[in-house]
């Protein structure tokens, strides 16, 4: 097996080390696919489960994923980690063994199969799809390039008597916002993206500067594909990112339908970066809107997760969003919860501004951020600074230096490297530091769910090969059956059902009769109501051997067998 936890992989890694678990776990590991990319590469799904205890589809289902922007690669290492750990954890350690033992884990490392390759192997700085999105085509402006082709897309710098920042007087390496007061003699700079200019000509699009100013050109890459989901989907006008239609993209249209083939899941993790924070249901809405009984749940477990990781859970409308009348919709969290009812918590991974001894998204919000004094914005940078080198070897920020630029003439290039410092942690050790600290959520998070047993079995003989069965049913996980009540709302649970073999049911108290099962509703989680009664009179011979079996969506099944005695 190849799989290390410093290291961030690329399709064919990521293809080699799911296979290899596969042919090494064949007990514990199934490997499919759930779509096909554009480019012809497969997004994977790894089915985690002890086969000889049952099938995947009779177990609580717990289903984790990264990748939805391909960028955000500690994603994909952060799924890679668990299933690394339970397959060589399994028959070690207690929670891994329970684990595959009773649940069924599905594991989608990552959606973005086509464009987290074009990012890896590349400076380019990807959303979801490598096409160009929502144009067609390339629009004038500057356009993000490694210009001085160290393979890494930076910032420039370029000396400008009006431009609007200088070097703070605290660290040469730092830009702060020029102040009214600044009309000395500076230098003063224009801040710009590293990247070529490109203007309309009558020939086409082609790399030329007029000397009249530098603007950004559109996004490229602006598809996102946790905006093409169908809860609250809106436009393009509306919502950038979204797609033509829902579910659109074959990777987004083929992980729903395996999602949709499996009602038994009822938990879900979706891995992002980055920012410090679990972020967790409203989408749209916040706390006081949401049911309070699915809140109080969702706190208990985001505390959970808190404990396990230091990060906290926070509403996502609540944090991420600067414009309420605006929310970003058409999300994962708003199909999972909303409309199916699951309970699912999306981490950002890595919180680099924490490890500085600053704010992260778990204590602050965007608006927060977006109101911060120049004052706060360079005491931030500075202490992102300090941190890269005590932490990083001064790996993160590259000083500026002189560059020959072919349009600009002569430019600073310099700052942050964006993808292994501000996205992702850095490969190696802080990759893999971040990776320990979150796994355990995830284990946590999935051992919670609802989990059906057969408790007690009375049996009473009537006489005349009648007997009266007095049967328990517990569920002996945290959360109820049906895990919230948006489930219960949108009518995803059908509640626990009995079926009896080896007898026939006479009569029966506890229990609606539908369809040859008896429906008993749901069972609250650990507690006074976790279980319920249901007595069963029936005709059978003595010796008779029955057999008693609860089943529900979310809380997998469970089986008795016993043998009728007069």
């Amino acid at each position: 097996m190849s799989y290390k936890p410093t290291e961030y992989q690329d399709y064919a890694k990521l293809t080699e080390i799911l296979r290899g678990y596969a042919a090494d776990y064949p007990h514990l590991v199934r490997l499919a696919s759930v779509a096909q990319s554009p480019e012809g590469r497969e997004v994977w799904v790894l089915t985690l489960t002890n086969r000889a205890t049952g099938p995947d589809t009779e177990k609580p289902g717990y289903l984790i994923d990264g990748c939805h922007h391909a960028g955000e690669v500690t994603a994909t290492a952060q799924a890679l980690y668990i299933v690394d750990w339970l397959l060589r954890q399994y028959g070690t350690d207690p929670d891994a063994t329970a684990l595959l033992d009773t649940r069924a884990v599905y594991v989608v490392p990552r959606l973005t199969v086509d464009a987290s390759d074009e990012y890896l192997h590349t400076p380019k700085l990807m959303r979801s799809r490598v096409a160009l999105y929502p144009q067609a085509e390339e629009k004038p402006g500057l356009i993000p390039d490694d210009v001085d082709g160290d393979g890494t897309i930076r910032e420039m710098r370029v000396v400008d008597p009006n431009g609007e920042w200088k070097v703070s007087a605290r660290d040469s390496r730092l830009l702060v916002r020029r102040q009214p007061e600044d009309n000395g003699a500076g230098p003063f700079y224009r801040l710009y993206s590293e990247g070529i200019i490109r203007e309309l000509k009558p020939e086409g699009l082609v790399e030329s500067y007029d000397g009249r100013g530098v603007k950004a050109a559109p996004p490229r890459w602006g598809l996102d594909f946790n905006r093409n989901y169908p809860v609250n989907w809106q436009m393009e006008h509306r919502q950038p990112g979204a797609g033509p239609v829902p579910f659109s993209e074959p990777e987004i249209r083929g992980y729903a339908d395996f999602i949709l083939a499996h009602p038994n899941i009822g938990g879900w993790m979706t891995y992002h970066t980055s920012g410090g924070v679990n972020l967790r249901p409203g989408a749209i809405t916040k706390d006081d809107k949401l049911n309070q009984a699915d809140l109080a749940r969702f706190k208990a477990v985001g505390d959970l997760g808190q404990r396990i990781s230091g990060y906290p859970h926070r509403n996502l409308f609540e944090v991420y969003t600067a414009n309420p009348d605006r929310p970003a919709i058409g999300s994962t969290m708003e199909f999972a919860y909303d409309y199916l009812g699951i309970m699912l918590f999306a981490p950002e991974l890595w919180d680099m501004k924490g490890l500085a001894g600053l704010p992260s998204w778990g204590k602050k919000s965007i608006k927060d951020i977006a109101n911060m004094s120049d004052a706060e914005k360079e005491e931030e940078g500075l202490k992102l600074l300090a941190w890269d080198d005590k932490a990083n070897e001064s790996r993160g920020f590259q000083p500026w230096r002189k560059f020959p630029h072919p349009q600009l003439g002569e430019v600073e290039i310099g700052g942050w490297d964006f993808k292994h410092c501000l996205q992702n942690p850095p490969p190696g050790r802080l990759l893999e530091q971040e990776l320990t600290k979150n796994f355990r959520f995830a284990i946590a998070h999935a051992l919670a769910s609802p989990l059906l047993a057969i408790g007690r079995v009375a049996v009473k003989p009537l006489g005349a090969a009648l007997f009266e069965l007095a049967v328990q049913v517990q569920n002996t996980g945290f959360l109820p059956t049906q895990v919230t009540e948006v489930a219960l709302q949108q009518k995803r649970v059908r509640g626990v059902a009995l079926t009896l073999a080896g007898a026939q049911v006479v009569s029966q108290r506890g229990a609606d009769l539908r369809g040859g099962r008896y429906n008993i509703g749901e069972i609250a989680g650990w507690g006074n109501a976790s279980d319920k009664w249901v007595t069963f009179v029936v005709k059978a011979a003595a010796g008779s051997e029955v057999t008693v079996t609860a089943s529900h969506d979310r809380a997998g099944t469970a089986q008795a067998v016993f043998t009728l005695k007069a």
